[in-house]
C-alpha cells in the first residue's frame, strides 16, 4: 500500500474525458497512478474545477529542464522532440515529476531542401545527405524527404 503522502483524493472534481465532462466525482492518485480507493489518501477539494486528460504536444523543441517544467505547468505529459543530439535528450528523459519526452531523433537534412538553407545552432547535432541511400547508410529508400527547392513550385 503506498503511503498516505503519495496518495491524494481529489474531491468535487469534474472529468473531461475528450468528449463529456462529468459530474463532480473523487479521482484518486496513488503513487502517480489513477486509482479508485480512497481510503488514507489526503483529500483535496478541487471546488468544481475541470480535470482534463494529459495533453500531448506533438512538435517542440526542447531547451533544457526548466522547458519540460513549463510544459508540465500547462497539462502537458508528453512532448514529441524535434531534432535535438541523443546526448541532450538522454539529459532530458525519465525526469519525475516532469513531462515525458518523446524524439523525432536527429535530424536529416535532404540536400536542396528548405531545411538545408536554414541555419542551425552549434549544439544540435545534423547530418547531410547526399541523396544515395546507400553511400548515406540507410538501409533502405526514405519516404517523404523535402523534395528539392527547384521542384516545389506549385
Amino acid at each position: 500500500m503506498a503511503s498516505a503522502a503519495l496518495k491524494t483524493a481529489l474531491t468535487n472534481v469534474r472529468v473531461f474525458d475528450g468528449q463529456r465532462l462529468t459530474d463532480p466525482t473523487t479521482v484518486v492518485i496513488d503513487d502517480g497512478t489513477i486509482g479508485t480507493d480512497a481510503d488514507g489518501a489526503r483529500p483535496l477539494d478541487a471546488g468544481g474545477a475541470v480535470l482534463p486528460p494529459g495533453l500531448i504536444d506533438a512538435h517542440v523543441h526542447l531547451h533544457g529542464p526548466e522547458f519540460l517544467d513549463r510544459l508540465a505547468a500547462r497539462g502537458v505529459t508528453t512532448a514529441l522532440d524535434m531534432a535535438n543530439s541523443p546526448e541532450q535528450l538522454a539529459m532530458l528523459r525519465d525526469v519525475p515529476g516532469t513531462t515525458s519526452v518523446r524524439s523525432a531523433g536527429t535530424p536529416v537534412i535532404g540536400p536542396g531542401g528548405p531545411h538545408s538553407r536554414m541555419p542551425l545552432r552549434p549544439r544540435r547535432t545534423t547530418r547531410q545527405i547526399s541523396g544515395d541511400p546507400a553511400r548515406d547508410g540507410f538501409p533502405a529508400v526514405m519516404t517523404g524527404a523535402h523534395r528539392p527547392a527547384h521542384s516545389q513550385r506549385g
